[in-house]
């Protein structure tokens, strides 16, 4: 989605839209492709889990049992920012 498309979903002003936006991308949480003139963004769905998995392992079993298969399976999420 662009900005414009992520911001016509919400009640917020755009340039609120784009700082929450730049700080999802700087934590890993977005991956971004340029076409053209517009930025595409989605989510990073393998940082996503990750990350989540990486907060609930203190706390769950299943979570670090499943954080530990994770680990051993290999990364095919396309991470580029180009």
């Amino acid at each position: 989605m662009t900005v414009g498309e992520v911001a016509a979903k919400f009640d917020m002003a755009m340039p609120s839209i784009s700082k929450h936006i730049s700080i999802l991308f700087d934590a890993g949480l977005l991956q971004r492709q340029k076409r053209g003139q517009e930025v595409i963004y989605s989510i990073a769905a393998n940082n996503l889990a990750n990350n989540l998995y990486s907060f609930l392992t203190p706390f769950c079993p299943e979570a670090r049992a499943i954080a530990a298969e994770r680990k051993l399976a290999p990364n095919t999420e396309d991470l580029s920012d180009g």
